[in-house]
């Protein structure tokens, strides 16, 4: 339901002037704009949301090597681990 205003009223709900907005049926280019900025920001976030978990996994295993290296683990639990943090 339209609210009682119908598809080709000029107080329709798609924007007031014609069946949808302004451009008779076209996206104006400030909504292909606005979708296009949205896009890349949602693409941004997911890059670095992924580059900072790749970042914080090298730095634990990193540390599992200075232990491996420094003697406090030996071969065997520096295995099990570095699988362990693999998955």
């Amino acid at each position: 339901m339209m609210f009682g205003r119908g598809y080709n009223n000029v107080y329709s709900c798609f924007g007031g002037h014609g069946n949808f907005g302004n451009f008779g049926g076209f996206i104006s280019p400030f909504h292909i704009g606005f979708a296009i900025i949205i896009t890349l920001l949602i693409i941004f976030a997911i890059y670095k949301l992924t580059k900072k978990k790749d970042n914080q996994s090298d730095e634990v295993l990193e540390i599992l090597k200075m232990k491996y290296v420094s003697g406090e683990i030996d071969e065997e639990e520096y295995v099990k681990r570095k699988n362990v943090l693999k998955k």
